[in-house]
């Protein structure tokens, strides 16, 4: 039984600022968020396209760490591959090798030709670009009765005007961006506050404003403001601290393993504290982490080392 759904593959090609290559990467966000999502969750599967020459290691990854793999289609056009760039601050462009076309379905179309029980899941991730949101999916996935987390792919090359930022911030049950994400929405760039901790929680309030039920904002190495808007607080979720090898995917992570947590809980901290601790893992090595119950113990651990640490945000 499917209960969590992700959607995307890409095949990515890392080159880090030291001028290190690894290519041929498992990426594309969804199998970092299915991870996120497995981590913590059962009947996880993946929605996607691709091409007779995704690798077949990369399917072998996903089906170890138990997720479904019945939402992807294979056809007669490439897998999505791109450049993944890291700069010195760490910053990080994304260049298509192989660009999304027209003659490949896209994630609706491989959603319908998927087992019924995708579209029967409890809770869905996707992704989408802000400046062009085809929200269609979005609306079809809460019709099917599923709870829907969404991110965005990059910053808004422009900010967006009230109308579309209330129907990208209302799609959604959650909605997952990180600082520079939030920030493009908006016509002013100037601080809201002078202060870090405020500058946080006046961009959740302002989202939470536009229409947006439940909001986490992801800061990175700071961790991550959850907040569901109703209490006036959000609680900042401090990262775990580790050694980062790649930071590939991280926010995928947290955010499917977000959704899970709160579905599973019905507790907006733990969701925050189980995606802080699935970003902290998946950046740990290049590529799709090794998902065993050794994981799940170090995992459970992280959560306990972490809770003391949490903070609550008026907003």
């Amino acid at each position: 039984m499917i209960r969590y759904v992700a959607f995307g593959i890409v095949i990515d090609d890392l080159v880090f600022e030291d001028g290190r290559q690894v290519l041929g990467v498992l990426g594309g966000g969804g199998p970092q968020a299915a991870f996120g999502m497995r981590l913590w969750g059962e009947g996880v599967g993946l929605v996607a396209a691709v091409g007779a020459d995704w690798p077949d290691a990369h399917r072998a990854q996903l089906e170890a760490a138990g997720i479904d793999l019945s939402g992807v289609v294979t056809g007669p056009w490439p897998t999505l591959r791109a450049w993944q760039i890291y700069g010195n601050a760490g910053e990080r462009r994304h260049v298509w090798r192989v660009a999304p076309g027209r003659d490949r379905p896209d994630w609706a179309r491989c959603l319908a030709l998927a087992p019924m029980d995708y579209r029967a899941a409890r809770g869905y991730h996707l992704g989408l670009h802000a400046e062009a949101a085809d929200l269609g999916l979005v609306r079809q996935l809460r019709a099917y009765g599923g709870y829907v987390s969404l991110e965005l792919f990059r910053p808004a090359p422009h900010p967006l005007d009230a109308g579309a930022l209330r129907a990208l911030a209302c799609a959604p049950d959650i909605l997952s961006l990180t600082l520079e994400e939030a920030q493009s929405l908006y016509a002013s760039k100037a601080p809201l506050s002078s202060e870090k901790a405020g500058l946080w929680a006046d961009l959740v309030r302002r989202l939470h404003q536009a229409g947006a039920r439940i909001v986490a904002l992801r800061l990175g190495p700071e961790g991550a403001l959850v907040s569901d808007g109703r209490a006036g607080r959000a609680w900042h979720i401090p990262a775990f601290p580790t050694t980062v090898v790649d930071p590939t995917g991280a926010g995928n992570a947290f955010s499917g393993a977000f959704l899970v947590g709160y579905l599973e809980t019905n507790n907006l901290l733990t969701a925050g504290l189980w995606g802080s601790v699935a970003a902290s893992l998946i950046v740990e090595k290049i590529g799709f982490p090794q998902l065993d119950e050794g994981l799940r113990l170090e995992a459970r651990r992280r959560v306990q080392a972490l809770r003391p640490h949490v903070r609550t945000v008026q907003i």
